[in-house]
């Protein structure tokens, strides 16, 4: 099964985050967005893993300790894109307090406890709006139409998902979730 481990966004992100996906999509000869039930906070792709290992990382999550009180929020803070093949991936961007900066990097090294090879890139907090876009106006005219959310929300509960790819695209089902 192919895993990751994730936070929810707040509800309040949600409709800004559809807003954007809406304006890229007018705006893109070819766009393939992420459906809203599936926007979260990556924290770690963990890729095809065992029924055995998968056990191993359920047990992993429910070791996490919660947040502090007033701690594991974000604020959704501006637009980008990573070139991929096929086109960009378009992303929203998610200015984390130092709590969720913590926990990325103690999955990180969870993971690699747990025999995962370590993932190299850098931590990068952003919610994946859009895969294989090929956009009509550059991205830096688009970014000024895109809402933000300034003021820094709390992020949860964390969850080891399960994604099952369809042709409908990916489905996520929750393998484990604590709440932070």
């Amino acid at each position: 099964m192919r895993l990751f481990i994730a936070l929810k966004l707040p509800d309040a992100f949600i409709p800004l985050l559809k807003q954007a996906g809406k304006t890229f999509a007018a705006n893109a000869k070819k766009i393939s967005l992420t459906r809203a039930e599936n926007l979260h906070l990556t924290l770690r792709f963990l890729g095809e893993v065992s029924e055995e290992k998968a056990d191993e990382l359920r047990e992993f999550i429910r070791g996490i300790k919660p947040f502090e009180t007033g701690e594991g929020q974000a604020a959704l803070t501006g637009h980008g894109s990573f070139f991929a093949p096929g086109g960009l991936t378009l992303w929203a961007g998610l200015a984390c307090d130092r709590a969720i900066l913590d926990l990325a990097n103690g999955v990180e090294e969870g993971a690699k406890a747990l025999g995962f090879p370590p993932d190299n890139r850098p931590f990068v907090p952003h919610v994946t709006l859009a895969r294989r876009a090929i956009l009509t106006r550059p991205l830096d005219e688009l970014t000024l139409l895109l809402p933000a959310h300034p003021e820094p929300l709390p992020l949860g509960p964390l969850t080891l998902f399960e994604s099952r790819l369809g042709p409908e695209g990916p489905e996520y089902i929750a393998r484990e979730r604590i709440a932070m």
